[in-house]
Protein backbone atom coordinates (compact mmCIF):
# COMPACT_ATOMS: atom_id res chain seq x y z
CA UNK A 1 0.00 0.00 0.00
CA UNK A 2 2.48 2.67 1.08
CA UNK A 3 4.27 1.76 -2.70
CA UNK A 4 0.94 2.46 -4.36
CA UNK A 5 0.85 5.61 -2.40
CA UNK A 6 3.84 7.03 -3.04
CA UNK A 7 3.36 6.29 -7.07
CA UNK A 8 0.25 8.30 -6.20
CA UNK A 9 1.68 10.97 -5.17
CA UNK A 10 4.92 11.45 -7.23
CA UNK A 11 2.61 11.38 -10.43
CA UNK A 12 0.41 14.45 -8.08
CA UNK A 13 3.92 16.03 -7.14
CA UNK A 14 5.97 16.35 -11.13
CA UNK A 15 3.42 19.08 -12.47
CA UNK A 16 3.01 21.15 -9.83
CA UNK A 17 7.09 21.30 -9.10
CA UNK A 18 7.31 22.12 -13.20
CA UNK A 19 4.80 24.58 -13.25
CA UNK A 20 5.91 26.60 -10.09
CA UNK A 21 9.54 26.11 -10.99
CA UNK A 22 8.76 27.70 -14.55
CA UNK A 23 6.19 30.58 -12.89
CA UNK A 24 8.99 31.26 -10.62
CA UNK A 25 11.41 31.53 -13.54
CA UNK A 26 9.09 34.06 -15.64
CA UNK A 27 9.17 36.44 -13.08
CA UNK A 28 12.75 36.60 -12.88
CA UNK A 29 13.17 36.76 -16.64
CA UNK A 30 14.42 39.81 -18.38
CA UNK A 31 14.02 39.91 -22.18
CA UNK A 32 16.22 43.27 -22.64
CA UNK A 33 19.59 41.73 -21.29
CA UNK A 34 21.01 38.47 -19.34
CA UNK A 35 20.50 38.47 -15.73
CA UNK A 36 23.00 37.37 -13.60
CA UNK A 37 20.51 35.32 -11.08
CA UNK A 38 23.44 34.76 -8.14
CA UNK A 39 24.36 38.50 -7.92
CA UNK A 40 22.34 38.67 -4.92
CA UNK A 41 23.90 35.58 -3.57
CA UNK A 42 27.07 37.16 -4.10
CA UNK A 43 26.76 40.24 -3.03
CA UNK A 44 25.33 40.62 0.37
CA UNK A 45 24.58 37.06 3.08
CA UNK A 46 21.45 35.70 3.09
CA UNK A 47 19.44 35.20 6.58
CA UNK A 48 18.93 32.01 8.46
CA UNK A 49 15.33 30.75 7.36
CA UNK A 50 12.83 31.19 9.44
CA UNK A 51 12.09 28.58 12.08
CA UNK A 52 8.97 26.37 12.36
CA UNK A 53 7.44 27.82 15.49
CA UNK A 54 6.99 24.62 17.44
CA UNK A 55 6.81 20.65 16.33
CA UNK A 56 3.61 19.05 15.87
CA UNK A 57 2.59 14.97 16.82
CA UNK A 58 1.27 13.38 13.53
CA UNK A 59 -1.73 11.53 14.71
CA UNK A 60 -1.16 7.25 15.62
CA UNK A 61 -1.75 5.73 12.88
CA UNK A 62 -0.83 8.42 9.94
CA UNK A 63 2.13 7.64 7.64
CA UNK A 64 5.38 10.23 7.86
CA UNK A 65 8.88 10.45 7.00
CA UNK A 66 9.46 7.82 10.42
CA UNK A 67 9.91 10.45 13.08
CA UNK A 68 6.97 10.82 15.64
CA UNK A 69 7.84 14.56 16.26
CA UNK A 70 7.36 16.68 12.82
CA UNK A 71 8.36 20.41 12.15
CA UNK A 72 6.30 20.62 9.09
CA UNK A 73 8.02 22.74 6.95
CA UNK A 74 11.73 21.48 7.29
CA UNK A 75 11.32 17.61 7.59
CA UNK A 76 7.95 16.22 6.22
CA UNK A 77 6.62 15.89 2.86
CA UNK A 78 3.42 13.78 3.53
CA UNK A 79 1.65 12.46 6.35
CA UNK A 80 -1.85 10.86 6.23
CA UNK A 81 -4.54 8.25 5.08
CA UNK A 82 -5.26 8.01 1.67
CA UNK A 83 -6.26 4.05 1.97
CA UNK A 84 -9.81 4.38 0.90
CA UNK A 85 -8.65 6.58 -2.00
CA UNK A 86 -6.18 3.87 -3.13
CA UNK A 87 -8.49 1.00 -3.17
CA UNK A 88 -10.75 2.69 -4.89
CA UNK A 89 -8.14 3.46 -7.60
CA UNK A 90 -6.61 0.01 -7.69
CA UNK A 91 -10.21 -1.38 -8.12
CA UNK A 92 -10.47 0.17 -11.24
CA UNK A 93 -7.99 -2.17 -12.70
CA UNK A 94 -10.38 -5.25 -12.33
CA UNK A 95 -14.29 -3.00 -13.00
CA UNK A 96 -15.39 -0.49 -15.80
CA UNK A 97 -16.38 1.66 -12.70
CA UNK A 98 -15.92 5.63 -12.58
CA UNK A 99 -14.26 7.65 -9.65
CA UNK A 100 -13.72 11.16 -9.72
CA UNK A 101 -11.12 13.58 -7.69
CA UNK A 102 -11.92 17.05 -6.41
CA UNK A 103 -9.61 19.52 -6.91
CA UNK A 104 -10.55 22.16 -5.13
CA UNK A 105 -8.31 25.68 -5.57
CA UNK A 106 -7.41 29.51 -6.51
CA UNK A 107 -5.66 31.13 -9.47
CA UNK A 108 -2.91 28.48 -9.20
CA UNK A 109 -5.02 26.13 -10.80
CA UNK A 110 -7.37 28.65 -12.79
CA UNK A 111 -7.54 27.54 -16.50
CA UNK A 112 -6.74 23.85 -15.66
CA UNK A 113 -3.46 24.84 -14.93
CA UNK A 114 -1.85 22.08 -12.60
CA UNK A 115 -4.65 19.81 -12.85
CA UNK A 116 -4.33 18.90 -16.28
CA UNK A 117 -1.19 17.48 -15.95
CA UNK A 118 -2.21 15.41 -13.18
CA UNK A 119 -5.13 14.70 -14.71
CA UNK A 120 -3.38 13.44 -17.40
CA UNK A 121 -0.68 11.23 -15.38
CA UNK A 122 -3.31 9.63 -13.47
CA UNK A 123 -5.48 8.33 -16.41
CA UNK A 124 -2.27 7.31 -18.35
CA UNK A 125 -1.87 4.89 -15.19
CA UNK A 126 -5.32 4.53 -14.39
CA UNK A 127 -7.79 4.88 -17.40
CA UNK A 128 -10.29 7.10 -18.15
CA UNK A 129 -9.92 9.72 -21.04
CA UNK A 130 -11.80 13.46 -20.09
CA UNK A 131 -12.02 16.19 -18.36
CA UNK A 132 -14.62 15.90 -16.15
CA UNK A 133 -16.52 18.71 -14.65
CA UNK A 134 -16.70 22.16 -16.44
CA UNK A 135 -18.84 24.93 -15.40
CA UNK A 136 -21.41 26.35 -17.97
CA UNK A 137 -19.85 29.67 -17.92
CA UNK A 138 -16.02 30.63 -17.15
CA UNK A 139 -13.71 33.40 -16.63
CA UNK A 140 -11.20 31.28 -18.07
CA UNK A 141 -12.60 29.60 -21.11
CA UNK A 142 -10.49 32.14 -23.08
CA UNK A 143 -7.14 30.47 -22.15
CA UNK A 144 -7.94 27.11 -20.92
CA UNK A 145 -6.28 24.66 -23.25
CA UNK A 146 -7.71 21.20 -22.85
CA UNK A 147 -11.60 22.24 -23.84
CA UNK A 148 -12.95 24.76 -25.80
CA UNK A 149 -15.56 26.71 -24.60
CA UNK A 150 -17.67 29.63 -25.32
CA UNK A 151 -20.95 30.67 -24.35
CA UNK A 152 -23.38 33.53 -24.86
CA UNK A 153 -24.59 36.43 -22.69
CA UNK A 154 -28.30 34.82 -21.77
CA UNK A 155 -27.17 32.98 -18.57
CA UNK A 156 -27.30 34.65 -15.10
CA UNK A 157 -24.86 33.95 -13.29
CA UNK A 158 -23.43 34.12 -9.27
CA UNK A 159 -20.81 33.03 -7.01
CA UNK A 160 -18.69 33.14 -3.92
CA UNK A 161 -18.50 37.15 -4.42
CA UNK A 162 -22.13 37.71 -4.79
CA UNK A 163 -24.93 35.91 -3.07
CA UNK A 164 -27.65 33.68 -5.54
CA UNK A 165 -31.46 35.09 -4.83
CA UNK A 166 -33.33 32.78 -2.44
CA UNK A 167 -33.85 29.13 -3.19
CA UNK A 168 -30.88 28.79 -5.29
CA UNK A 169 -27.35 27.62 -4.19
CA UNK A 170 -23.67 27.78 -5.04
CA UNK A 171 -22.39 24.57 -6.79
CA UNK A 172 -18.74 23.07 -5.48
CA UNK A 173 -17.12 25.17 -8.18
CA UNK A 174 -18.65 28.19 -6.66
CA UNK A 175 -21.14 29.21 -9.10
CA UNK A 176 -24.33 28.28 -9.79
CA UNK A 177 -26.02 29.63 -13.29
CA UNK A 178 -29.82 30.06 -14.27
CA UNK A 179 -30.67 29.90 -18.19
CA UNK A 180 -32.66 32.75 -19.74
CA UNK A 181 -34.67 31.91 -23.32
CA UNK A 182 -31.85 31.39 -26.28
CA UNK A 183 -28.69 30.51 -23.22
CA UNK A 184 -26.16 28.73 -25.29
CA UNK A 185 -23.02 27.24 -24.35
CA UNK A 186 -20.63 25.21 -26.74
CA UNK A 187 -17.64 22.64 -25.83
CA UNK A 188 -15.04 21.31 -28.41
CA UNK A 189 -13.09 18.99 -27.60
CA UNK A 190 -9.63 19.85 -27.68
CA UNK A 191 -6.77 19.69 -30.57
CA UNK A 192 -5.09 16.60 -29.75
CA UNK A 193 -7.40 15.04 -26.94
CA UNK A 194 -9.85 12.12 -27.58
CA UNK A 195 -13.40 12.68 -28.61
CA UNK A 196 -16.29 12.90 -25.93
CA UNK A 197 -17.72 9.82 -25.06
CA UNK A 198 -19.92 10.59 -22.29
CA UNK A 199 -21.76 13.80 -21.87
CA UNK A 200 -24.18 14.78 -18.94
CA UNK A 201 -25.72 17.91 -17.82
CA UNK A 202 -26.03 18.81 -14.05
CA UNK A 203 -28.96 20.99 -13.28
CA UNK A 204 -32.49 21.29 -11.20
CA UNK A 205 -35.64 22.65 -12.62
CA UNK A 206 -38.97 23.48 -10.65
CA UNK A 207 -40.61 22.85 -14.49
CA UNK A 208 -39.59 20.94 -17.47
CA UNK A 209 -37.02 22.32 -19.93
CA UNK A 210 -36.28 22.32 -23.80
CA UNK A 211 -33.35 22.61 -24.80
CA UNK A 212 -31.89 22.26 -28.53
CA UNK A 213 -28.79 20.12 -28.66
CA UNK A 214 -25.52 20.37 -31.39
CA UNK A 215 -23.77 17.10 -31.99
CA UNK A 216 -21.51 17.36 -34.10
CA UNK A 217 -23.44 17.83 -37.47
CA UNK A 218 -26.28 16.23 -36.11
CA UNK A 219 -29.53 18.06 -33.96
CA UNK A 220 -32.03 16.99 -31.34
CA UNK A 221 -34.28 18.40 -28.96
CA UNK A 222 -34.18 16.93 -25.54
CA UNK A 223 -36.52 17.51 -22.09
CA UNK A 224 -35.04 18.18 -19.07
CA UNK A 225 -37.25 16.88 -16.79
CA UNK A 226 -38.48 18.50 -13.04
CA UNK A 227 -35.34 17.85 -10.57
CA UNK A 228 -35.87 18.53 -6.93
CA UNK A 229 -32.09 18.92 -5.66
CA UNK A 230 -29.24 18.36 -8.70
CA UNK A 231 -29.72 15.65 -11.12
CA UNK A 232 -27.30 14.56 -13.69
CA UNK A 233 -28.90 14.12 -16.80
CA UNK A 234 -27.40 12.52 -19.61
CA UNK A 235 -26.93 14.41 -22.78
CA UNK A 236 -24.93 12.00 -25.65
CA UNK A 237 -23.62 8.67 -24.93
CA UNK A 238 -21.80 7.20 -28.19
CA UNK A 239 -18.85 6.32 -29.87
CA UNK A 240 -17.46 9.79 -29.53
CA UNK A 241 -18.79 13.17 -30.68
CA UNK A 242 -16.10 16.45 -31.19
CA UNK A 243 -18.36 19.18 -30.82
CA UNK A 244 -21.67 19.86 -28.11
CA UNK A 245 -23.96 23.15 -28.61
CA UNK A 246 -26.72 23.58 -26.01
CA UNK A 247 -29.39 25.78 -26.62
CA UNK A 248 -32.42 26.59 -23.84
CA UNK A 249 -35.52 27.10 -26.37
CA UNK A 250 -38.04 26.85 -22.78
CA UNK A 251 -37.79 26.95 -18.76
CA UNK A 252 -35.04 28.32 -16.76
CA UNK A 253 -33.07 25.74 -15.55
CA UNK A 254 -30.63 26.35 -12.62
CA UNK A 255 -27.75 24.46 -14.08
CA UNK A 256 -24.21 24.06 -12.81
CA UNK A 257 -21.88 22.39 -15.45
CA UNK A 258 -21.22 19.37 -17.73
CA UNK A 259 -19.04 16.07 -16.98
CA UNK A 260 -17.06 15.02 -19.83
CA UNK A 261 -16.22 11.15 -19.56
CA UNK A 262 -15.12 8.84 -22.15
CA UNK A 263 -14.66 5.32 -20.77
CA UNK A 264 -13.96 3.62 -17.15
CA UNK A 265 -11.27 4.92 -15.34
CA UNK A 266 -10.20 8.15 -13.10
CA UNK A 267 -11.62 11.89 -13.83
CA UNK A 268 -10.45 14.81 -12.03
CA UNK A 269 -12.74 18.11 -11.48
CA UNK A 270 -10.86 21.45 -11.18
CA UNK A 271 -12.80 23.78 -9.10
CA UNK A 272 -10.63 26.68 -9.21
CA UNK A 273 -12.00 30.20 -8.09
CA UNK A 274 -9.50 33.41 -8.43
CA UNK A 275 -9.15 34.89 -5.27
CA UNK A 276 -10.31 32.08 -3.07
CA UNK A 277 -9.08 31.28 0.30
CA UNK A 278 -11.16 28.04 0.73
CA UNK A 279 -12.59 29.58 3.49
CA UNK A 280 -16.24 29.91 1.76
CA UNK A 281 -15.87 26.45 1.41
CA UNK A 282 -17.68 25.80 4.83
CA UNK A 283 -20.56 27.97 3.47
CA UNK A 284 -21.78 25.41 0.37
CA UNK A 285 -24.43 23.50 0.99
CA UNK A 286 -24.49 19.70 2.04
CA UNK A 287 -27.19 18.87 -0.10
CA UNK A 288 -25.71 20.28 -3.31
CA UNK A 289 -22.58 18.75 -2.19
CA UNK A 290 -23.99 15.02 -1.02
CA UNK A 291 -25.89 15.28 -4.60
CA UNK A 292 -22.75 15.80 -6.79
CA UNK A 293 -20.91 13.28 -5.07
CA UNK A 294 -23.97 10.74 -6.01
CA UNK A 295 -23.59 11.89 -9.44
CA UNK A 296 -19.57 11.74 -9.61
CA UNK A 297 -18.42 9.37 -7.29
CA UNK A 298 -15.49 11.44 -5.06
CA UNK A 299 -13.18 9.02 -3.73
CA UNK A 300 -10.50 12.01 -2.81
CA UNK A 301 -11.09 16.09 -2.34
CA UNK A 302 -7.94 18.05 -2.41
CA UNK A 303 -7.73 21.04 -0.55
CA UNK A 304 -5.00 23.78 -2.52
CA UNK A 305 -4.72 27.29 -1.16
CA UNK A 306 -3.36 29.57 0.60
CA UNK A 307 -1.83 32.47 -1.86
CA UNK A 308 -4.36 34.62 -1.00
CA UNK A 309 -3.77 34.73 2.87
CA UNK A 310 -0.31 34.79 3.68
CA UNK A 311 0.89 38.57 3.78
CA UNK A 312 3.93 39.74 4.73
CA UNK A 313 4.84 39.73 8.35
CA UNK A 314 1.75 38.79 9.27
CA UNK A 315 2.84 35.82 11.83
CA UNK A 316 -0.48 34.59 13.73
CA UNK A 317 -2.96 32.99 11.06
CA UNK A 318 -4.76 31.11 14.00
CA UNK A 319 -7.98 32.72 12.70
CA UNK A 320 -7.52 31.01 9.53
CA UNK A 321 -6.58 28.26 11.29
CA UNK A 322 -10.32 28.16 12.92
CA UNK A 323 -12.27 29.48 9.89
CA UNK A 324 -10.70 26.63 7.53
CA UNK A 325 -11.31 23.85 10.02
CA UNK A 326 -14.77 24.57 9.01
CA UNK A 327 -14.49 24.49 5.81
CA UNK A 328 -12.90 21.03 6.20
CA UNK A 329 -15.35 19.60 8.53
CA UNK A 330 -18.23 20.42 5.36
CA UNK A 331 -16.49 18.82 2.94
CA UNK A 332 -15.75 15.73 5.21
CA UNK A 333 -19.32 15.63 6.02
CA UNK A 334 -20.68 16.14 2.42
CA UNK A 335 -18.17 13.63 1.02
CA UNK A 336 -18.28 10.65 3.78
CA UNK A 337 -16.75 7.96 1.26
CA UNK A 338 -13.99 10.70 0.38
CA UNK A 339 -10.44 11.08 1.49
CA UNK A 340 -9.61 14.51 2.25
CA UNK A 341 -5.70 15.54 1.21
CA UNK A 342 -4.91 19.57 2.14
CA UNK A 343 -1.84 20.48 0.03
CA UNK A 344 0.45 23.20 1.72
CA UNK A 345 1.12 26.68 0.03
CA UNK A 346 3.89 27.06 -2.70
CA UNK A 347 6.68 29.53 -2.16
CA UNK A 348 6.59 32.87 -2.82
CA UNK A 349 9.31 35.50 -2.71
CA UNK A 350 9.35 38.50 -1.07
CA UNK A 351 12.29 40.98 -1.72
CA UNK A 352 14.34 42.87 0.76
CA UNK A 353 17.88 43.99 1.37
CA UNK A 354 19.31 40.90 0.73
CA UNK A 355 17.38 40.26 -2.63
CA UNK A 356 14.67 37.85 -3.27
CA UNK A 357 13.91 35.15 -0.47
CA UNK A 358 11.20 33.24 0.79
CA UNK A 359 8.27 35.41 2.04
CA UNK A 360 8.99 34.78 5.94
CA UNK A 361 5.11 34.37 7.05
CA UNK A 362 5.31 31.07 4.27
CA UNK A 363 6.98 28.45 6.54
CA UNK A 364 4.90 29.83 9.04
CA UNK A 365 1.62 29.11 7.12
CA UNK A 366 2.42 25.93 6.37
CA UNK A 367 3.07 24.93 9.47
CA UNK A 368 -0.63 26.07 10.94
CA UNK A 369 -1.83 23.97 7.32
CA UNK A 370 0.11 20.70 8.90
CA UNK A 371 -1.14 21.30 12.37
CA UNK A 372 -4.81 21.98 10.99
CA UNK A 373 -4.35 18.46 8.43
CA UNK A 374 -2.79 16.39 11.87
CA UNK A 375 -5.60 17.34 14.10
CA UNK A 376 -8.39 16.67 11.64
CA UNK A 377 -6.88 13.58 10.78
CA UNK A 378 -6.44 14.27 6.52
CA UNK A 379 -3.41 13.48 4.32
CA UNK A 380 -1.05 16.61 4.14
CA UNK A 381 1.17 17.28 1.28
CA UNK A 382 3.61 20.02 1.55
CA UNK A 383 4.08 21.74 -1.34
CA UNK A 384 6.64 24.54 0.48
CA UNK A 385 9.39 21.36 1.07
CA UNK A 386 8.57 19.96 -2.69
CA UNK A 387 9.59 23.31 -4.01
CA UNK A 388 12.66 22.93 -2.10
CA UNK A 389 12.16 25.02 1.53
CA UNK A 390 13.35 28.55 1.90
Amino acid sequence: MKNKLNEVIAIMAVPVLIFTFLSIQKTNLSFMKPVDFLSSIRATPKPAPVKALKPIKVPSGAESSGDSLIIPDTTVSYFGDLSRFLKAVNSLRDSSGVIHIAYFGDSMIEGDLITQDVRESLQDTYGGSGVGFVPVTSVTAGFRTTIGHTFNNLWSSWNFNERPPEGIRLGPSGYVFKAGQGAEVVYRKAKDAKPFGKISLLYSSKDSSLVHLGIDTSREKHWLSPAEGIQSARLYNGKGCSRLRMEVQSGNPICYGFNFESGPGLYLDNFSFRGNSGIPLAGLSQKILQDFDKAMNYRLIVLHYGLNVVGHDIGNYDWYKERFRKAIRNIRQAFPHADIMLVSVGDKAHRSEYGWNTEPDIPRFVEIQAQLAAEEKIAFWNLYKAMGGY
